[in-house]
């Protein structure tokens, strides 16, 4: 027997079981189920590892006893490779299928979330433990809601009724500041009228002060005119016989004086003689007024 024959002869046992594994190009998933796919995926791997390993086996002859080998490896191989391409792709759909059915599945469940969380957030249910609210079959979830409902319904109203004491208590405030600031407004307002009711009595008082003050000088002045002009009278009736003859004499004195600067061509002495007779005058008749000697 040549040496390709006898490297032929060792690829006759895994020729003979790809025979017996043939029918498995006909597996599904559908029709044969993932277990009976599977493990039929792994004998015809087993058997494609088989063949490669006698191959390395065989490829340490000759070239020509090499290339024989592999030669026949690759025909065996493109038996096997098909089928394994086959089942390898049920596999692959069968997983897809799986892969699409868990993220329906948890789509499903995040959208059941969801509808739970937004069921209670407008019962006004504050959620603080997500992961027990998801757990929740569905009887539980509505006894849940129900019961924090009520909950969150008495909280609510218990702070409407916390809220509308405050503002009252504010608004209560409020009215107490303005009633007193409107007391204190009125209280100024009254003060300030007191005060100009006042300021206008003393002006009143200081106006009739002054009106009499200037009417007791007006009285004293005039009493004091009066009492001058009296005087003056008294005076002049008292002085009167002595003016009257000192008007004579001074007459006589104005006569004689201008005739005597006339006699004596001297004219211009006599207007200088009346003006200072004039002077002369004048101050003997006060002096006669004041009392002088007579």
């Amino acid at each position: 027997m040549s040496m390709i024959e006898t490297a032929l002869a060792h690829f006759r046992e895994p020729e003979a079981a790809i025979a017996s594994v043939k029918e498995y190009g006909e597996f599904t998933v559908a029709k044969d189920g993932i277990g009976k796919v599977s493990e039929a995926r792994k004998q015809l791997k087993r058997l494609r590892i088989d063949i490669e390993k006698r191959r390395k086996e065989l490829n340490e002859g000759a070239l020509t006893y090499q290339r024989t080998v592999n030669a026949e490896a690759k025909r065996l191989t493109a038996l096997v490779e098909p089928i394994e391409s086959k089942l390898s792709a049920e596999e692959d759909s069968y997983e897809e299928q799986k892969r699409k059915e868990r993220e329906a599945k948890e789509a499903e469940k995040r959208a059941a979330l969801t509808a739970r969380l937004n069921r209670l957030g407008q019962s006004g249910v504050a959620v603080t433990d997500v992961a027990a609210v998801e757990a929740m079959d569905d009887a539980s979830f509505e006894f849940f809601l129900l019961s924090e409902s009520r909950k969150a319904e008495e909280r609510r109203q218990e702070a409407d009724r916390q809220r509308l004491e405050a503002e009252e208590f504010l608004a209560q405030q409020r009215r107490e500041r303005e009633e007193l600031a409107a007391k204190m407004a009125a209280e100024r307002a009254q003060i300030e009228a007191e005060r100009a009711e006042l300021r206008r009595q003393q002006e009143e008082m200081q106006r009739e002060q002054m009106a009499k003050r200037r009417e007791e000088e007006q009285r004293i002045r005039e009493a004091a005119e009066a009492e001058r002009k009296a005087a003056e009278e008294a005076r002049e009736a008292a002085a009167k016989p002595e003016l009257e003859k000192l008007e004579m004499v001074l007459q006589s004195m104005s006569t004689a004086g201008v005739a005597m600067c006339t006699e004596l061509d001297r004219p211009w002495w006599g207007i200088q003689l009346g003006t200072m007779f004039d002077a002369l005058a004048a101050g003997m008749r006060s002096y006669v007024r004041n009392g002088g000697a007579s």
